[in-house]
């Protein structure tokens, strides 16, 4: 049973899956019970494409770990990487003082971002390296009980590997039917599921461990966001079409 198949990765009990891709272009498929549509128009604009920030410039001030800090938060949204993403916007922080001033992109979306995803992803080390990168103890406090939760799915996980038995969590197949004109990388709550070439239909197994999958289709080129959506309740397929 997929529990709500639609973009982003493999979760499983919050360590990575394993994803397996299909090209189908060219098959006529039965159209699956769950299906979602969407066009590039509807995406929502994340903070900005980092790597075109200008820092130095835009907070008036010179200091050289400026010069790279926008690559190291794109790579870090392309891995993905919270634990990347805190640190840059801690790194942030430190010239935003300095300078009194705030760029494009801004320290305190990358933090928002980087704990959105970390609880997204749901890996226990993770989180607690977040935890120790948050200054906000309400935000900690938070964190502590994702962690004790994460580390309990992650033994339950391990415990299930070592007996042999097969995983009880709900999964199934999520079907990307990419009509734009754009490569779509493909993610399902922080996880990264694959790429979906333009005009190409491809088929990924995923499961997830949240009561709600929240999935995501970046443009592969500029980085940008071009989807975001959810699926709620519990799916055997799911198909998304991306007009």
């Amino acid at each position: 049973m997929l529990r709500r198949v639609l973009m982003m990765g493999v979760l499983m009990g919050g360590l990575p899956g394993i994803v397996a891709a299909a090209d189908t272009k060219g098959e006529s498929k039965k159209e699956d019970a769950t299906v979602l549509r969407s066009k590039i128009a509807d995406g929502q604009s994340t903070c900005g494409a980092a790597c075109r920030v200008d820092f130095n410039q835009e907070l008036g001030v010179s200091l050289d770990y400026l010069n790279t800090i926008g690559q190291r938060i794109s790579s870090a949204r392309c891995a993905p990487d919270p634990v990347e993403l805190a640190l840059a916007a801690q790194a942030l922080s430190v010239a935003e003082q300095i300078s009194g001033k705030k760029a494009t992109v801004t320290s305190a979306q990358i933090q928002a971002e980087a704990l959105d995803l970390g609880k997204m992803r749901g890996v226990s080390t993770e989180l607690a390296a977040l935890a120790l990168l948050t200054p906000d103890a309400a935000t900690r406090q938070d964190l502590e009980k994702r962690i004790a939760d994460a580390k309990k799915r992650e033994a339950e996980a391990r415990a299930k590997t070592e007996s042999g038995e097969q995983s009880k969590e709900l999964e199934g197949t999520l079907t990307v039917i990419n009509h734009s004109g754009k490569g779509l990388r493909i993610f399902a709550s922080g996880q990264f599921v694959g790429y979906v070439p333009p005009g190409h239909t491809y088929n990924f197994y995923v499961h997830d461990h949240n009561p709600t999958t929240h999935f995501d289709a970046y443009c592969a080129q500029g980085g940008e966001l071009v989807r975001h959506a959810h699926l709620f309740g519990h799916h055997h397929r799911a198909t998304w079409h991306i007009d």
